[in-house]
């Protein structure tokens, strides 16, 4: 015994499913790859934060290629310009309570102003006066991550000039705001304590977001979806059948 199936497929539908399917089946390969990409991206970022840091000058002597520096450990020295500081909004902190990132420039002696994410304070520490002796002043060394430009987008709102909130670190934003060239990278700095104790820094996560397995599962299952849908309406209009001979 054995089976026979017996197939005529509609020339219409065939022609209309076969290019979907096969674009389908592209689109799932192409995000097994971005999938590979991103993998490797956030392995080779964990690998670079465990690096001894180097003087930021030592990166900005070289091509500043922006994607492979960002979140190498750096030092940078100056004095922080706490008059133009401004407030980067969180809305969950350490203890999962909002407050708000310091970001202070650092003017150097040579070289643009760097932005420096100082950590973060709870709301009600947001005056300066609420937190004395957290503002240093004179020559100052600054260790930390470098981070990138983060522009504001239709989903996440302009600064407040007013208030002096910042709802991203859009490094061209915040420099227009305090009227000083920025460097197009910010230090984020890291858990060394300030004498005070605030701001809190070392508040580095690595936020790259990798969906690309779930999309890639999304686009081979709507093309087994389709090759499934298009076997059945054969089917059922009488087009495909399996006989036992």
């Amino acid at each position: 015994m054995r089976i026979a199936v017996r197939f005529r497929p509609l020339p219409g539908l065939t022609l209309a499913a076969l290019p979907a399917f096969f674009v389908l089946i592209a689109l799932g390969v192409w995000q097994c790859q971005r999938l590979a990409w991103k993998v490797d991206l956030i392995a080779t970022i964990h690998e670079r934060v465990g690096l001894a840091p180097v003087p930021v000058e030592a990166l900005e002597a070289a091509p500043l290629d922006l994607r492979k520096i960002m979140y190498r450990p750096v030092v940078a020295a100056g004095r922080f310009d706490h008059a133009a500081t401004r407030y980067l909004f969180v809305g969950s902190g350490p203890g999962g309570a909002p407050g708000f990132h310091i970001l202070t420039p650092l003017r150097r002696a040579a070289g643009p102003t760097i932005l420096v994410d100082r950590g973060f304070i709870p709301q009600s520490l947001r005056a300066p006066d609420s937190r004395p002796g957290s503002e240093p002043v004179g020559l100052v060394t600054v260790q930390g991550v470098i981070r990138l430009d983060e522009p504001a987008t239709g989903f996440v709102p302009h600064g407040e000039q007013v208030e002096k909130v910042w709802y991203s670190r859009d490094l061209s934003g915040i420099g227009e705001a305090m009227g000083l060239p920025l460097t197009p990278f910010l230090i984020e700095a890291d858990a060394t304590p300030n004498p005070t104790g605030w701001p809190l820094g070392g508040q580095t996560t690595i936020e790259l977001r990798n969906p690309h397995l779930g999309y890639a599962i999304t686009w081979f299952g709507l093309a087994i979806a389709l090759v499934v849908i298009y076997l059945l309406y054969h089917h059922r209009s009488g087009r495909l059948s399996l006989r036992e001979e």
